[in-house]
């Protein structure tokens, strides 16, 4: 639920010229938006998902909406796939391929430091394995997500 006048924002958007983009984003390519922010396809958990990449003093933060839905189940203690060291465990959602799914969370690991999913706490992440969490940061509107000292180390 938006607040009002976060809506009235938005909907004034729809009618100023120039101040919204749509993005065709194939999965082909990346498409940088203003410099250091770049869109992306991301597939995963929901499909036509994107991811917003930001360059930032610490390294690449992946805004990944809902690629990864449960960090704790799919990839820091992966369950499922406990015989498979690594491996992410998915969703179960069938609106794409297990490759798809599992393609889409690896992905959205590659070469970043951090990733802030949509749906859990953002992560610290080190050569694409998640290396700690920081927690409060959803209720937190002041939390230090591109900040590595601030995250508690798995």
């Amino acid at each position: 639920m938006y607040a009002l006048e976060d809506t009235r924002h938005l909907l004034d958007r729809l009618y100023t010229r120039g101040a919204l983009r749509l993005f065709d984003v194939d999965g082909s390519f990346e498409e940088e938006v203003i410099p250091g922010v770049t869109v992306r396809l991301s597939g995963g958990h929901t499909p036509g998902s994107i991811s917003v990449l930001v360059e930032t003093a610490e390294g690449l933060a992946n805004i990944c909406g809902d690629v990864v839905y449960n960090l704790e189940g799919s990839l820091i203690d992966p369950f499922l796939d406990s015989l498979n060291p690594g491996e992410p465990t998915i969703t179960g959602n069938r609106a794409m391929s297990t490759l798809e799914e599992k393609t889409a969370i690896k992905k959205a690991l590659s070469g970043v430091r951090f990733i802030l999913p949509s749906h859990d706490l953002p992560a610290l992440v080190q050569g694409g394995r998640v290396t700690g969490v920081l927690h409060n940061a959803i209720s937190n509107p002041k939390a230090r997500v591109t900040d590595p000292s601030a995250y508690s180390l798995l």
